[in-house]
């Protein structure tokens, strides 16, 4: 796990994407959205297409995993296991049309 720690810590440009990262992150925190606005076009110059969208997936479901518990319990489950369902089917088809 270091060497991969490592590895990605030397790629070029991975300043200014956690930059990028912490400003989106106060854009959300403000606004509620926006953050892919400000996340994509960072990662896009640092990273392949495919390794962008994973990161920006990656950060969008890390992000508001402390708003999970209140979630569940106020909102509509079965609309929320509709969009799962959604994104199962969806982003794989994606990200393999991306190669």
């Amino acid at each position: 796990m270091p060497d991969l720690l490592a590895q990605a810590i030397a790629t070029p440009g991975v300043a200014w994407l956690a930059l990028a990262v912490m400003v989106a992150g106060l854009v959300r925190g403000f606004a509620g959205f926006g953050s892919a606005m400000i996340i994509m076009p960072v990662a896009a110059s640092v990273l392949s297409p495919v390794e962008a969208i994973l990161f920006l997936t990656a950060a969008e479901l890390i992000g508001p995993l402390p708003n999970l518990p209140d979630a569940l319990r106020e909102g509509a489950p079965r609309e929320v296991g509709r969009l799962l369902l959604g994104v199962l089917i969806g982003m794989p088809l994606g990200l393999w049309g991306c190669r």
